[in-house]
């Protein structure tokens, strides 16, 4: 038996460096669904970035922001996806459609190398943990909330 017998079945997970709380200036390397690896069936809208300027991460660094699509966070879901693409490709909200989506999360990967700007917090959970909440700006704003 090869050393590598079994390699083409074995799955690459993302990097797993979620944003942390910062101003951030990021390129995007990949947009898709990813299926939970906890919880078998449950779906997350996943991009990949790679630092570009940021007061927390290193420049060159690849981190990961993940939103959980299943119900009941899938209209916040939704809210913050199309938050994200709105500013990445520079359009109004309301030009953030199915279609669009559909395309970004395709194999040609149009949004990669886009750059958008990120102001992340952490912000508290009624059940008292913290999650990180994010507000994207397209590449030439500058975040100043």
């Amino acid at each position: 038996m090869d050393i590598f017998s079994g390699i083409n079945e074995a799955q690459v997970y993302g990097s797993g460096q979620y944003i942390q709380p910062g101003l951030h200036g990021l390129s995007v390397k990949s947009v898709g669904i990813i299926d939970s690896q906890r919880h078998p069936g449950r779906k997350f809208f996943c991009v990949e970035f790679q630092v570009v300027e940021s007061d927390t991460h290193p420049v060159g660094s690849t981190v990961t922001w993940l939103v959980d699509m299943e119900k009941p966070s899938r209209e916040t879901a939704f809210s913050n996806i199309k938050e994200f693409a709105s500013a990445l490709l520079e359009v109004t909200p309301s030009e953030v459609t199915e279609e669009v989506m559909k395309a970004m999360i395709g194999a040609a990967q149009p949004s990669a190398s886009m750059e958008v700007k990120a102001e992340a917090w952490h912000k508290p959970t009624t059940s008292g943990g913290v999650f990180t909440r994010i507000k994207w700006y397209a590449p030439q704003a500058v975040a100043n909330n």
